[in-house]
């Protein structure tokens, strides 16, 4: 089963702070999800989780690697929680409520990089939401 989850079925949560590991860096979290799936060496998969948390628009990437979730804004921890559910390009997505809570900003990130990033590697996707606008925005079909 771990070799399906995450690599071939992937899933976001609503409350990402609490998913997180709190006693591991950020970096650490990527870094385990991209090693666990992939032969990607260290100093890889590094560059991978920078270049992804950049990608979702994350302030101070290299920082925030360093960070531990509780050190992170409820918006960061979601950002970093979409990274790593889409960093390996699943083939199904399942993802939570994954504006919920946020600021309209930050929900407009989140939303933005989410329609790039499935529309690039063509990941299927369940979205479960009760806002029509993000159901809107971001299904193709309802």
């Amino acid at each position: 089963m771990r070799s399906i989850r995450g690599k071939d079925i992937s899933m976001t949560f609503e409350n990402s702070s609490s998913i997180l590991n709190p006693s591991d860096s950020v970096g650490d979290q990527i870094r385990e999800t991209i090693r666990i799936h992939t032969n990607l060496t260290y100093k890889e998969s590094n560059e991978l989780t920078l270049q992804s948390l950049n990608e979702i628009g994350m302030q101070n990437a290299r920082k925030v690697m360093d960070m531990q979730p509780r050190e992170l804004s409820a918006g960061a921890c979601q950002k970093v929680m979409l990274v790593m559910s889409t960093i390996l390009q699943p083939k199904v997505l399942i993802a939570d409520e994954i504006t919920r809570s946020l600021d309209i900003i930050t929900q407009a990130q989140i939303s933005d990089h989410f329609r790039r990033r499935i529309s690039k590697t063509d990941i299927s996707t369940l979205l479960l939401t009760n806002d029509p606008g993000i159901l809107a925005q971001l299904a193709d079909t309802v």
